[in-house]
């Protein structure tokens, strides 16, 4: 009988966030890997308090909850408040999951194809070895049109401009990021922050393009989303 993939979820996480791909910050590693160690194989039953998470990887509480909260934004976990502790801190539940950009590569790297299948009552793309004949390949690529399209029509209603998604330029620069990792909803974080920042400044505004939004700063923006005030501008750097 045929292994249950199912049952192998928190692996295929593990070995995920531990790649060449994974997250490039050592201490955000050593956070997943300590959620890892409570998970059951198929990534449930994962609800340590950020107290334990501390203790388990000798680091402090604040900076177990900032890893948390990035690895979250960037698709690496779900969590949901599962309560609170006696000391007052909250008692999440996390859920493993693989960035949006990242499940193609990974199945290309190992010259793997994906297939789906519901896990938790949600669509997650898991790999399947074995060879496929070449008349029925599953296209792994990270990026298709879909995903040019979701983007650039956020933007222009989030804006008020009128990009296409069909333009080589936008797209590469849409495609670069996917390819690092980085999921829609990130993307849509980005949009929203500085959007929020820049829409009403003259000044400013001009640079609510993807050139800008989703160059080689992305990631930093992404980043001033959660940790920057809201009423303070960032100059665009590009």
């Amino acid at each position: 009988m045929e292994e249950n993939k199912q049952d192998k979820i928190m692996f295929e996480w593990r070995d995920a966030f531990m790649s060449e791909h994974g997250p490039k910050d050592p201490i955000m590693r050593l956070v997943l890997l300590v959620l890892a160690t409570f998970m059951h194989c198929d990534g449930t039953h994962c609800w340590p308090s950020q107290v334990t998470i501390a203790k388990r990887s000798g680091l402090s509480v604040r900076s177990v909850e900032r890893k948390l909260a990035i690895a979250k934004k960037n698709g690496w976990i779900k969590a949901s408040t599962a309560g609170y502790t006696g000391q007052g801190y909250k008692h999440y539940q996390y859920e493993p999951t693989i960035p949006y950009g990242l499940k193609a590569k990974l199945c290309k790297d190992r010259g793997e194809r994906t297939v789906t299948q519901s896990v938790s009552n949600e669509k997650r793309t898991v790999t399947q070895s074995g060879n496929v004949p070449s008349h029925s390949r599953v296209n792994t690529s990270v990026n298709t049109p879909k995903e040019y399209s979701a983007v650039v029509k956020y933007l222009n209603e989030k804006t008020g401009t009128k990009y296409k998604s069909t333009t080589k330029k936008t797209q590469a620069f849409i495609k670069a990021r996917l390819s690092e990792g980085f999921s829609v909803e990130n993307f849509k974080t980005v949009i929203d922050h500085k959007s929020a920042e820049w829409k009403a400044d003259p000044k400013y505004y001009k640079y609510l393009r993807p050139e800008t939004l989703f160059g080689t700063k992305f990631e930093s923006y992404l980043q001033n989303a959660t940790t920057q005030p809201k009423n303070r501008p960032q100059m665009p750097r590009n």
